[in-house]
Parts: structure tokens; C-alpha cells; sequence
């Protein structure tokens, strides 16, 4: 669902950015951190990479599953 939600968002003109989770999505672990519900870290790194990169660009975020708990808990600390 993510990637169909991905390819008819960039259809309709926006640019869409995926940031899968820790060790999933095909992408071996690097590090010595994995995910949790809890952790913003990750989602907070992107955020603030495409605000520096894009500053006047409006930024909309969609999280699925775990990744709404992340995005949630994320906004909560704002």
C-alpha cells in the first residue's frame, strides 16, 4: 500500500520521500540501533535534512502502522 500511496502522490505532482524503518525495506543494519515504537531519532534526522535542503518546501507526513506510532510520538515533543 505504501508504494502504491508513493507512485500516486509523485502522479499528481509532489515530491515523496520513504523512510523505511532499520533493517527493513531490503537495507542491511549499519548501526547499533534498531527501531522502536518510541524512538524518534530517525524520523526527526529526516525531517530536519529536508527542511535544511528545502526551506521553503511544505512538508506533509503520512505514517503507517508502526511508523504512525513513530510519527506520533515524534509530534508529541514538538
Amino acid at each position: 500500500y505504501l508504494k502504491h500511496l508513493a507512485f500516486n502522490t509523485a502522479k499528481h505532482g509532489w515530491n515523496v520521500v520513504i523512510s523505511n524503518h532499520r533493517g527493513l525495506g531490503g537495507v542491511s543494519i549499519t548501526s547499533d540501533c534498531f527501531y522502536n515504537a518510541g524512538w524518534t531519532e530517525d524520523v526527526r534526522v529526516v525531517i530536519n535534512h529536508l527542511h535544511k535542503e528545502y526551506p521553503k518546501a511544505p512538508l506533509f507526513a503520512v505514517g503507517t502502522s508502526i511508523g504512525a506510532n513513530i510519527l506520533v510520538s515524534y509530534l508529541n515533543v514538538l
